[in-house]
């Protein structure tokens, strides 16, 4: 429950700390989100660094399951 307004709590809607990576800041996961743009949801136990990387225009080679199938 929110203590202000007594409204509960969506887990899934609450902020992220923004943490960065750049000459004035180190933030331990700063990196991903610097490169990337993206940075996790609250409470979000995986990632997908595949989708991440594709998603922010970096080459991602394909997996050998995928190269069986073409």
């Amino acid at each position: 429950m929110n203590t202000e307004t007594g409204e509960q709590l969506n887990w899934l809607r609450l902020p992220v700390v923004d943490q960065g990576w750049h000459a004035t800041a180190d933030d331990r996961g700063g990196f991903i989100q610097q490169a990337t743009g993206w940075k996790p949801s609250p409470l979000q136990p995986t990632m997908d660094v595949r989708q991440i990387g594709a998603a922010a225009g970096l080459y991602v080679p394909p997996l050998k399951e995928e190269n069986a199938r073409a």
